[in-house]
Formats: structure tokens, sequence, C-alpha cells
């Protein structure tokens, strides 16, 4: 379940994939065509931005309210990391984290549990705070915060 309204705004207008895949306007192209041409292209150039900053701030290693970590890794695949959980006791869990253009939010897991606004979280990129995907309202359920040094469990 996507969160609804998490950036005050449902539209699909946001869609990176959508305004990348759009064809361009022929030359005999009305006025109205060429600005859709250039908003496509606006919000186009605006979600690689959005993703470029992601790939650096979210990397890296994180720490949780009840002394657990989590080391995050850029995927394989596009807009995907890879989350390494440790807890306090030292065992490990793999999740999954995406960036979702259409909400401007990044998901952990696969299925909308937990999700953060990639807004918020870049204007202050040494905490991300969770919300839960299911609540009525956006209130963080927890944060991390960024660590200097390797997560627990990481060479």
């Amino acid at each position: 379940m996507e969160p609804s309204g998490a950036n005050g705004d449902t539209s699909t207008d946001d869609d990176c994939s959508a305004a990348e895949n759009a064809s361009t306007p022929s030359s005999s192209g009305s006025a109205v065509q060429l600005e859709d041409a250039a908003h496509r292209k606006d919000i186009q150039t605006q979600c690689h931005q959005i993703l470029s900053a992601l790939r650096v701030t979210l990397q890296g290693n994180w720490a949780g309210r009840t002394d657990e970590t989590y080391e995050l890794l850029e995927s394989g695949e596009e807009a995907t990391w890879t989350c390494m959980r440790w807890d306090a006791h030292g065992f490990s869990k793999k999740f999954t984290v995406w960036f979702d253009e259409k909400s401007n939010c990044i998901s952990w897991g696969l299925d909308w549990n937990y999700y953060a606004d990639a807004s918020e979280f870049l204007t202050n990129p040494t905490t991300i705070q969770w919300y839960s995907g299911y609540a009525r309202t956006k209130k963080p359920v927890f944060k991390w915060h960024h660590r200097i040094h390797p997560a627990k469990g990481t060479n």
C-alpha cells in the first residue's frame, strides 16, 4: 500500500518514468503540446536530481533507537538499495529499500510497511524519519541517524 498523500500530491504527473517515456511533440505540435513536453522534461530532470542525491546520502551506516544498526548499499536495480540490519545481539536481516518517483518516497520493504519522505530526508540527510504506510496520519514511527562508524557485524 502506497502512502496516501505522503508528499501532499497523489497525482501521477510527478512520475519520472512517465515523463521519460512520453513522446516529444512533432514540429507541427501546438503550444500546449510544447508546454507539456517542457513540463515532462522538468519533471524528469527533478526526479533524476532527487535520485542522484539519494544515491549519495542514503548509502552508508545508520543507527536506530534500540541499538540496532543498518547498512545501506546501492543494489544492481535502479533506485533500489540493499539494507542489512543488525540487532543489539548481532543477528542480521536483509531488506530492500527503494525510491518511488510517483510519491517521492523511500519505501522500506516491498509492501509499504514503512516509508520516508525523500524531500524531507534530503533537507536533513543525517536523519531518516520512517512513517507507517498504513497510518491515517503522517507521524514518524521511528528514526535512523547517520553513523560515521561501520554498522555492527560489518568488517
